[in-house]
């Protein structure tokens, strides 16, 4: 075992020894607790394990329209970056008793918003409940791989993922995944479900100025993994051959790890830096940042090939990611691989930018410069409103009325 691999595994076992020591202690204290009997009817309190950047964005919105929100989140999902400053509350838990206690003791909402991926805790906890709660769909492990992995900790997940989709109120969808999740698990009788793309955040956009290098600037902003990490799980993000073959045709490639990113993932990146001069090594920076940051570019990228690893092709198809929002945010052009089948509908659709194959990454120098690139800035100006969350948020909250009417 490597030197890497060997922190990574210390730092799982020193998570789940602090789970397992506290755990005790909030088990006595659960135990002695009780409900509080406080209502608040404009109270949305988003609970969940591993925080995602869409879920503050929402939650701005909906304070906008008068609500107040409460954040729930696992201590070691929490990624400050992605909490913002939106929450009227924010608390951590530390274990599934810690979690019991904090809902029983906190007014019963309007309505409970969990967010996945990772879904243990909240089916665990779901009979806390003391309101209607939906599950906010992003990613679903479901559809990721076929049924004998072999990945022990999506063995111990499924089940908890499962339970949520089968048992909620209702499914605010990001993605396409959920109707092939439904199909897969032979659910037909499918709780309500809203359609609810990422969309961008109107204060966000910017505009701007085309550079005049003679050289093109790529960026990619998002989740990276080493070589160490398992290509099964991790083949999509290890972008080590996507730097190499950009260096050869001597087009920058510059990567903002998401905040989330573990520091031994990112390091090899920071070495293969004194090989590759065209390779470009950031600080992860948070949401309200982000497209500042980005604006500088040329083209925003999504990279995710099905060959990269053994998701299922549903996966590739059915997908969506939030840096695509982002991308269109700053007003950058989108260079996405057609196996992401949704997401290259909407590059498509909204004159967002390029779809290209794997094998066109060998050309891309020759196929942008082609391409009219002002064209494609002011098509992309243009058509990114119809994107806009503000102009959407209202979906919600007819959405969540809906849910507590029982229609």
């Amino acid at each position: 075992m490597n030197l890497i691999k060997l922190r990574i595994l210390l730092n799982k076992v020193n998570k789940l020894l602090y789970t397992s020591v506290t755990s005790m202690l909030d088990s006595v204290l659960t135990a002695v607790s009780s409900p509080t009997d406080e209502k608040d009817t404009m109270l949305i309190i988003f609970v969940g394990e591993s925080l995602s950047p869409r879920v503050e964005r929402l939650a701005r919105q909906l304070k906008k329209h008068g609500y107040r929100t409460y954040l729930i989140c696992h201590k070691h999902g929490y990624v400050s970056k992605f909490a913002g400053d939106t929450w009227d509350k924010v608390i951590l838990y530390r274990n599934v008793n810690h979690l019991k206690r904090i809902i029983r003791t906190s007014p019963a909402p309007f309505l409970y918003q969990c967010f996945i991926p990772k879904s243990r805790y909240i089916d665990r906890v779901r009979n806390e409940f003391r309101s209607e709660w939906i599950l906010d769909v992003q990613d679903i492990y479901t559809i990721y791989y076929e049924k004998d992995h072999g990945i022990r900790w999506l063995y111990q997940e499924l089940p908890h993922e499962e339970s949520l989709l089968r048992n909620t109120h209702g499914i605010l969808a990001n993605s396409l995944e959920v109707n092939e999740a439904y199909r897969q698990l032979g659910v037909s009788a499918k709780p309500p479900t809203l359609y609810f793309p990422l969309y961008c955040e109107e204060d966000k956009f910017r505009y701007p100025e085309i550079m005049n290098t003679g050289e093109y600037h790529f960026v990619y902003a998002g989740n990276i993994a080493g070589s160490h990490r398992d290509l099964q799980q991790y083949g999509a993000i290890q972008l080590m051959w996507l730097a190499r073959l950009l260096n050869s045709q001597k087009i920058h490639l510059h990567i903002y790890p998401s905040p989330s990113t573990l520091k031994a993932d990112y390091e090899e990146y920071y070495r293969l830096m004194k090989e590759l001069p065209f390779l470009h090594m950031h600080e992860s920076v948070s949401q309200s940042q982000l497209s500042k940051e980005l604006e500088q570019y040329h083209f925003g990228l999504l990279p995710f090939f099905s060959n990269a690893n053994q998701n299922r092709q549903e996966k590739y198809k059915y997908a969506t990611t939030l840096k695509l929002f982002n991308y269109i945010e700053a007003g950058l052009p989108i260079i996405v691989s057609s196996d992401l089948v949704y997401q290259s509908w909407i590059v498509n659709r909204y004159k967002a930018g390029i779809s290209i194959t794997r094998k066109d990454l060998d050309s891309i120098h020759t196929i942008i410069e082609s391409k009219n690139y002002s064209t494609i800035r002011e098509e992309l100006f243009r058509e990114r409103t119809k994107l806009s969350l503000e102009r959407n948020t209202s979906r919600v909250i007819q959405f969540y009325r809906e849910i507590k009417n029982g229609q």
